[in-house]
């Protein structure tokens, strides 16, 4: 008889401790759950925004350009500073200098139209950017339109002749650079456009 009630408390016991454990072993799944739910949602957050930012500021870029291509340099100014702006964080640094190349050669388009002596410092910083990071031996660095862009800006933004005489020899010496084959006509264009421009001083 004393085994048969110490076999039922001992039952009773393990039951009990087996349903206390279900529901702690039940209660921590739910907490833990919760907590790395919330974890995972953030993070899966913080990515698709970044992604998404990163999307938008290149569809800006893209939109600059065709804004660009369409004379409406106001319009190209607005989104490619939007980009920079909004997704400059995000985006890969040939991307953030594409960005800025291009905002510096649309200031120059601008100032062509209208002229905007305000923004020639900051239109040949921005391209001075690309024209620094250039190079013929690195695939994401050799883009000969940052050079472009930076000679163009020198020229456009000329003002005077000691100005013009020290844009020439850069045209002159990177005209005679082989891996700038693909922007020697505008190179040109810019040299033409520097001496067609008449200074007071």
């Amino acid at each position: 008889m004393q085994y048969e009630i110490l076999r039922d408390v001992l039952i009773l016991v393990i039951s009990g401790a087996a349903v206390l454990a279900a529901l702690i072993g039940g209660l921590l799944f739910f907490l833990l759950r919760t907590v790395l739910m919330k974890d995972i949602s953030t993070e899966v957050g913080k990515h698709m925004d970044k992604e998404c930012r990163k999307l938008r500021g290149q569809s800006d870029m893209q939109a600059g350009v065709t804004y660009w291509i369409q004379k409406m340099y106001d319009h190209a100014i607005d989104v490619t500073q939007r980009a920079l702006t909004e997704a400059g964080d995000v985006l890969d640094e040939p991307q953030v200098i594409f960005a800025k190349s291009n905002l510096g050669f649309y200031y120059a388009e601008k100032h062509k139209q209208q002229s905007s002596w305000n923004l020639k410092e900051e239109a040949i910083d921005l391209t001075k950017i690309g024209f620094e990071k250039y190079s013929p031996s690195i695939s994401e660095f050799r883009k000969p339109d940052w050079i472009d862009n930076y000679v163009f800006v020198k020229s456009v933004f000329v003002q005077s002749s000691n100005e013009r005489e020290q844009v020439i020899q850069l045209i002159d010496k990177l005209l005679s650079r082989t891996d700038l084959k693909s922007v020697h006509t505008y190179l040109e264009e810019s040299k033409q456009y520097a001496l067609g421009l008449e200074l007071t001083s």
